[in-house]
């Protein structure tokens, strides 16, 4: 709310949701705090690359990335940093996330077609690019 202060019962009239002035009503699908240091404010230490179902997987089904979903990694990375995500061959920029591997160990894991179990970025450490 934005309103006077030259009118002394304007914040407690502001609090009641009845003083005159601007109000800013915020939107139900806002970013957590989290998720906004993600998205806007977290440096990057790397890039993947993924194919078309594994970038169809994270942005339009909710899913984790998995292994056998990345094709290429650049950077030097380790487990909790955060990469930029991109398609391979379009590089269109897919969202960025937190990796649960080092580059070292994703680029081994890649190499097994994909038998590893743990998720390269979790769901919940990933937000989608707008």
């Amino acid at each position: 709310m934005i309103c006077s202060s030259k009118e002394p019962e304007n914040i407690y009239l502001a609090a009641k949701g009845q003083a005159r002035g601007t109000r800013f009503v915020a939107r139900g699908n806002a970013l957590h705090n989290r998720q906004q240091w993600l998205a806007f404010y977290a440096m990057a230490s790397g890039n993947l690359y993924v194919d078309e179902g594994a970038a169809q997987a994270i942005t339009q089904r909710g899913k984790s990335l998995l292994p056998r979903g990345v094709v290429a990694a650049e950077g030097d990375f380790k487990a909790g940093d955060v990469v930029n995500v991109f398609t391979r061959g379009s590089h269109e920029y897919l969202g960025r996330g937190i990796v649960a591997y080092g580059r070292e160990e994703l680029l081994r894991a890649m190499q097994f077609g994909g038998e590893a179990e743990v998720d390269v970025i979790h769901r919940d450490n990933w937000v989608k690019a707008v």
